[in-house]
């Protein structure tokens, strides 16, 4: 007899969907019995537990010990948790709150896995209706064969089996309103009539047909009945938490089931593909996640992993950055009635944008648990929808279409973007590994897509995707400084055009930035030490009109904005203006480091402003010239607070020095030679035809902020600090009076400059933290040339305040208080011009 039947896998095959398979993973995940006994190790908890804070610690304490209460008490003769029962009370109202809930998540588990199994094994359930098919379609079949049967034997009466030659005929058999041919053949010299070949296949595909319908059915009935399971225990979950209870640290694991991953994942999915997403169902499909993260940082168990990795699994890539691109900004909303229920709906975006970011962040870290994505099987166990962004997308996969013009559709790119703002979300770090991964797609993509910077480009899509991995990847600052510290990384980094440079800036200041509870000594605070050599002795390398395209000549690029990625590197320079300050001539750049790497007390730098230092770095004289003419050449306002931070640096290391007493010859050394390299920008700047304002600026920048500084360094205790906050004593209101006016040539103001000027500022900087210090007879020798309230006393023959005025003061300052200090000023000024 032909084969007319067909497995259930066969009929879920052609259903598209796995009513059996999902019943039997559901129903293998709740184990009334086992249930029961978690149930019974909460109640031994509770007689311990203060509260619900320590129950799950402690119910997962006592759920591998022996004796107390039995679990099989706490079974009703329906296999249901018994909430009464004896021993399952706790110690008061919150405790009991968070027991009922429990029982009722227990409960509410069995109730669904008993519909799920209904749904499937009950009478009429989806297994009778399989059983049912299986048997119409043999049935089927016997009774086209008893047609059959029946024709033949009516032909063979009628004498109508052959035609008027003798030959036999083609009989028409009807069954159940349809008709086929049975074609004759002889066997054994008998004339024997068969049914068409095809026609068991049909009959079996018919019956699958309906088998796979049902099971379409019974599939919707269960993950109905799971959806409505999974949300009221999300729900439970967001009370007990809120009452307690780590929902995800004691033993009873149902909310970390794959189940719940997988109908969170789906849910979430679904959601994001409408137009505006309910806040209320984002914060429930994601409060799994939040759950397992929330709390110290720790390694996850097996059960979250999968859970992870299963919530994932359910995600595409459409979701993801659909997520991303949801707006949780609440910084431009209007003022209204409105206004309130707006703000928590962004909100509400943002901790699900920031829970699913964060997940992603530590299922790829095997430090915590993850798969480890640096071996080829974990980075196969990472979820599609994320290898698509990171190693897909990166390698020539996914996205990226064939070069040349612009190598991303505009479309794939949007999808890229929408990832790249979700990972800006995170505020956990990324794994090591994964970490690299991020910053390498970024920039690789980032420099795949720049011809879409081009303004000749029709293509309206700018890559800002990569920037938001990169600032996920700087929350992890070693892997920042290990990313800085590789040459090709950084060059590839530098070398970008990038619309917002913002995130590089975070990156750079992660990887150069020791990191708090670091002492500057430990062998932990050497990469971020070299990163900062290296970056800062690497900058001279790179294409100037890259790094600075605002005021390129040919301005080929007018999307770019590189003042995040500036003002980081002038930041960096500011925070390592110490080192920079030392060595003079034209030594190499070098990093350097002890040569007994082995002694802890090796230093490289020993009283270096008043501390000693293991690891360090030198600058020759043309890479600091050029990081100084690099600075000069950003944004006015990354520029302004460049040199704004120099004259800070100036003036309280000359301030330090003066009120420690000591060293203070050195300090003016290093303060004057870094006086030189600004002097260096500004006659580069000049020679390259910059407007002279911009040069005036950069003077009146570094002294008004360096007084300012030592000013309030000085305190109110100084008998002078409030005259000096108030620029009493003329040196900064001299010096906003007899700058040069703007209308002057460049060729007058270098004149001017080289003549008259000089090193004046620097000297006048240093001279107002010698008075701000109360170094010794500074105020006896300005009282000479000022007046208390900062005016300067009558000239023979002019009422105006010159230069000669000013420096004169600070001639006598000098004289009196630091006699031959004044001269290291100048030698390190001389030196960093190479005079």
């Amino acid at each position: 007899m032909a084969d007319l039947t067909f497995t259930r896998t066969d009929v879920e095959t052609e259903a598209r969907k796995q009513p059996w398979q999902r019943c039997e993973r559901f129903s293998t995940e709740i184990d009334p019995d086992d249930m029961a006994d978690t149930a019974a190790s909460y109640a031994r908890a509770a007689d311990e537990a203060h509260g619900a804070a320590d129950l799950a610690a402690r119910a997962t304490r006592l759920a591998a010990e022996s004796g107390g209460l039995d679990g099989d008490h706490l079974v009703d003769a329906d296999g249901r948790i018994v909430e009464t029962a004896a021993g399952l009370q706790g110690n008061g109202e919150d405790l009991d709150q968070v027991l009922n809930h429990l029982v009722r998540a227990m409960n509410q588990a069995i109730d669904t896995r008993d519909e799920v199994r209904g749904t499937v094994f009950d009478p009429g359930g989806l297994e009778d209706k399989y059983e049912q098919h299986v048997r119409d379609a043999v049935d089927e079949w016997k009774a086209w064969q008893g047609a059959l049967t029946a024709r033949v034997a009516e032909a063979n009466r009628e004498g109508t089996t052959r035609n008027v030659l003798g030959s036999p005929v083609a009989l028409w058999v009807t069954h159940g309103g349809k008709g086929v041919l049975a074609r004759p053949t002889f066997q054994g010299g008998d004339l024997v009539y068969d049914l068409p070949d095809s026609l068991p296949g049909e009959i079996r595909a018919k019956h699958l047909r309906a088998a796979a319908d049902d099971a379409g059915a019974a599939y919707d009935d269960i993950t109905e009945a799971i959806d409505q399971y999974t949300r009221r225990l999300a729900e439970w979950g967001q009370l007990l938490e809120g009452l307690g209870l780590d929902t995800t640290g004691g033993p009873l694991d149902l909310w970390t089931s794959p189940t719940v991953a997988e109908v969170a994942g789906e849910s979430l999915a679904e959601l994001l593909r409408q137009p505006r997403p309910d806040p209320e169902l984002l914060a429930l499909y994601t409060e799994g996640l939040a759950q397992i993260l929330e709390g110290e940082p720790r390694a996850l168990t097996e059960a979250e992993r999968a859970y992870l990795t299963t919530f994932y699994d359910n995600l595409d890539v459409q979701a993801l950055s659909a997520l991303g691109q949801l707006n949780s900004d609440t910084d431009d909303l209007a003022d209204g009635p409105g206004r309130e229920a707006a703000a928590e709906r962004m909100r509400a975006i943002g901790r699900a944008q920031e829970a699913v970011a964060n997940g992603i962040n530590v299922l790829t870290d095997p430090e915590r648990g993850g798969h480890d994505v640096a071996a080829e099987a974990g980075r196969a166990a990472v979820p599609a929808s994320i290898r698509a962004f990171v190693y897909d997308c990166a390698g020539g996969g996914t996205f990226r279409t064939d070069y040349p013009g612009p190598t991303f559709r505009p479309d794939d790119l949007r999808l890229f973007n929408g990832f790249g703002e979700l990972m800006s979300h995170a505020t956990t770090a990324p794994g090591d590994t994964f970490a690299r991964d991020l910053a390498t797609a970024a920039v690789d993509i980032q420099s795949a897509t720049s011809t879409q910077y081009h303004p000749m480009s029709t293509d309206t899509v700018a890559n800002t995707g990569s920037s938001g991995l990169l600032e996920a990847v700087a929350l992890n600052t070693e892997a920042s400084a290990g990313l800085l510290n590789d040459g090709d990384f950084r060059d590839q980094l530098l070398r970008q055009e990038w619309e917002d440079s913002t995130a590089v800036g975070e990156l750079i200041r992660s990887g150069t930035t020791i990191p708090e509870g670091v002492d500057h000594n430990d062998a932990a605070a050497k990469p971020y030490v070299r990163a900062a050599f290296n970056l800062l002795s690497d900058v001279d390398d790179h294409d100037y009109w890259v790094l600075v395209p605002e005021h390129s000549p040919q301005a080929e690029i007018g999307r770019t904005d590189h003042s995040g990625l500036q003002r980081a590197i002038g930041d960096t320079a500011l925070r390592y203006m110490n080192m920079i300050s030392q060595f003079p001539g034209d030594a190499g750049s070098q990093f350097l480091e002890p040569a007994d790497p082995n002694d802890p007390n090796a230093r490289r730098f020993t009283n270096l402003f008043g501390q000693d230092h293991r690891y360090g770095f030198q600058l020759s004289r043309e890479d600091r010239q050029g990081l100084f003419e690099l600075m000069n050449g950003t944004t006015d306002t990354v520029r302004h607070e460049f040199r704004s931070g120099v004259g800070e640096w100036q003036a309280l290391t000359a301030y330090q020095a003066f009120s420690s007493g000591t060293g203070e010859a050195a300090a003016l050394e290093a303060v004057g030679r870094v006086a030189g390299f600004v002097e260096h920008a500004d006659i580069q700047a000049i020679e390259n035809g910059t407007e002279p304002a911009r040069v005036e600026t950069n003077v009146l920048n570094g002294l008004t902020t360096g007084a300012g500084a030592v000013a309030t360094l000085a305190g109110a205790s100084n008998p002078v600090s409030v005259g000096v906050s108030l620029g009493a004593y003329g040196l900064t209101a001299a010096v906003r009076g007899v700058l040069p006016p703007v209308e002057l040539t460049p060729q007058q103001l270098a004149e001017i400059d080289a003549i008259e000027s000089g090193d004046w500022d620097v000297r006048a900087l240093v001279a107002h933290a010698a008075l701000a210090a109360d170094y010794a007879n500074a105020q006896e020798a300005l009282d000479r040339y000022y007046r208390r309230d900062g005016s300067a006393l009558p000239r023979a023959g002019s009422p105006d305040t010159v230069y000669s005025d000013l420096m004169n003061a600070v001639s006598e300052i000098e004289t009196k208080s630091y006699a031959g200090a004044e001269e290291r000023i100048s030698r390190g000024y001389e030196d960093a011009l190479g005079r």
